[in-house]
């Protein structure tokens, strides 16, 4: 397929992203953008580790919580004692 080895890319450094690399681009085109584009193996049961701790530690201040993705989220804090 178009992604040829690797893939997709999923997050990229601001050197990458100097060169034009973004989420959601295919590894192929990225390393035509930039060549030197080192590529980490994703380590998901990881992701999904560290996104379940957050979002408890989350709901832990507030049960109105928006999740985004597995990192990301709106919590309404209003009312919350600083």
């Amino acid at each position: 397929g178009k992604g040829g080895f690797g893939g997709e890319i999923s997050s990229a450094n601001y050197v990458a992203r100097a060169s034009g690399v973004r989420a959601g681009m295919w590894t192929t085109d990225a390393r035509a953008l930039c060549p030197r584009l080192v590529v980490v193996p994703y380590e998901f049961e990881r992701y999904v580790t560290a996104g379940a701790a957050l979002y408890e530690a989350l709901f832990r201040l507030s049960p109105h919580v928006a999740p985004v993705s597995c990192d990301e989220a709106f919590v309404d804090v209003t009312g919350l004692d600083p």
